[in-house]
């Protein structure tokens, strides 16, 4: 915390949160409505950006052709499993062009679609499309990162396998099928497994 300082940074707590409150977007939020900058740049505090990331994010937002949008993801080591993650995060981002990872676009860019989609997973694919609309709406593109891109920590993958998501994908298979069509239960316990319970 004192290193966050010393670099300008701010250290912010939310007092009226609740204790058993899980959101990561509510978190997200929260920093964005504290900043002073012009530009946003969000990233999860056990991953890094490759050194050129702001420069590109300034760069393209000056453009005026950009709304904002996401990078690319890589992993800080690699193994089959790690690269089949990747492979997998790879083409779903192709497929909907729903970047995520690092999300960047201007304050006011945020403000006007009311900041991170309030759930509690997937916030990340809901914002980006709520970030598209919006682009389309003034004429402009949701884009992502082409010369830099997010390092992922494998810190999860170090304590407890290589294999723990697509384990948890797969073993949770019904329970993710009857989220996409309405029924929730059971989801939160599983974002909890997937998500929230490992803190270290």
């Amino acid at each position: 915390m004192h290193r966050i300082r010393q670099s300008g940074g701010r250290i912010l707590s939310r007092p009226d949160r609740d204790n058993n409150e899980r959101c990561i977007a509510r978190v997200r939020n929260t920093g964005i409505a504290a900043a002073s900058g012009r530009i946003i740049v969000t990233i999860d505090a056990d991953n890094s950006m490759t050194e050129g990331t702001l420069k590109e994010v300034a760069t393209l937002l000056a453009s005026g052709k950009i709304i904002g949008g996401g990078a690319p993801i890589r992993f800080e080591r690699y193994s089959f499993p790690l690269w089949c993650n990747d492979m997998f995060c790879r083409l779903s981002f192709r497929l909907t062009g729903l970047y995520s990872g690092i999300f960047w676009a201007e304050k006011a860019t945020f403000e006007a679609i009311g900041g991170f989609v309030d759930q509690k997973a997937m916030e990340d694919v809901a914002t980006a499309k709520r970030l598209k609309r919006y682009g389309r709406k003034l004429g402009k593109r949701y884009t992502t990162l082409r010369e830099n891109h997010l390092i992922n920590s494998t810190r999860k993958y170090d304590d407890m396998g290589d294999w723990l998501y697509l384990k948890l994908m797969f073993r949770n298979a019904g329970t993710l099928l009857k989220a996409a069509i309405g029924d929730r239960t059971g989801l939160d316990k599983l974002l909890d497994e997937m998500f929230y319970d490992y803190n270290r």
